[in-house]
Parts: C-alpha cells; structure tokens; sequence
C-alpha cells in the first residue's frame, strides 16, 4: 500500500463535524422543512446529530423533526431520521436536542442540561453500552420540520460523520 493510499485510507475513515448556526425556533408548520445540512457526493454513516439551544424557546409549542431529502439520483424521496418531539417551547439555553438513532425514535431533551452521554436511559444514541446505532444518509438535504411554530429562540445543530467514500461530504446550509 503506498502512502497516497494509506492517507486516504486514512482520511476517510475518521469522524467528522459540521456545525449549522442559529437555527430559528419560528419555523413555519409545514411539510417541507428548513434545510440544516447539505449531503453531497457518496453517502454517509451519520454517528450523532444534535443541537445546542442557544437562545431560550419561548412561546409557542415547537414539535419538530429531522428529515432527509434525496437527491434525484437517489429517487427524491423524503424519509423521517427521527419522530416528532412533544414540545420544545420550554427548551433553555446550554440544553440538548438529541436523536435516539432509530427513524421512529423521538428527538428528545437531554436528562442534564449540557450534557450527553450513554449512561443516560431517555434518548441514547445506540445502546447504554455505548455501542451504539447509526443512520446510513445518501446524498441530499437534511432539514428540520416543525408542526406547530414558536414565537423565538435558536438552536445551533451538529452533525457527526464519517464519509462512505472519497466524495462523501456534508455542509452546513446558510441560514
């Protein structure tokens, strides 16, 4: 193996964060949903997606979701990453949205506020082994839908990755 190989080997095979800032909480109901992340190229193995209240949810009784939106070329189909949250219109600054890694699991608030880990029972990501779940996403938009608006606050949104391939790649959309 020559080291042009092993680099790429190598760069491919770790973990990657984009962050998506200042997300507004005063999402329209609707459907279609507000784009947080652009896949493009190879498809992804998606080990985390959270986000990081950062200015408090205030009125209002947010339910939102994520959501992927394929490419064309990957039938231009729209699939749930995860199920409806109850309600994030009491969400404060430094508290965590997090994802259970199953399509019909909640996006949920975490138990302590600011922290995350797998020894938590409500909301984890995988097992509380910490082996964890992943969600395998092909090319296209993840967005955030909401079925019924607030009235304020922001939500900064992370994506943990790692590429399937060498043109395996996620942006952050401009708010």
């Amino acid at each position: 193996m020559g080291l042009a190989t092993l680099v790429k080997s190598t760069y491919l095979n770790q973990s990657r964060c984009v962050k998506r800032l200042g997300v507004t909480a005063d999402l329209t109901p609707a459907t279609a949903g507000r784009a947080l992340f652009t896949i493009s190229g190879d498809p992804i193995i998606v080990e985390y997606i959270f986000g990081v209240c950062v200015e408090d949810i205030g009125g209002g009784a947010a339910t939102p979701f994520l959501q992927l939106t394929a490419n064309a070329a990957y039938g231009a189909g729209v699939a749930p990453i995860c199920a409806l949250h109850a309600s994030i219109a009491a969400l404060t600054a430094g508290e965590l949205l997090v994802m259970t890694g199953i399509a019909a699991g909640v996006l949920t608030t975490a138990a302590v506020q600011g922290i995350k880990s797998t020894a938590e029972a409500v909301g984890l990501w995988g097992p509380a082994t910490g082996g964890g779940d992943f969600v395998i996403l092909v090319p296209g938009v993840v967005e955030i839908v909401n079925a019924v608006s607030a009235v304020s606050g922001l939500v900064d949104w992370y994506m943990w990755y790692k590429p399937c391939g060498q043109q395996g790649l996620v942006v952050p959309t401009t708010p």
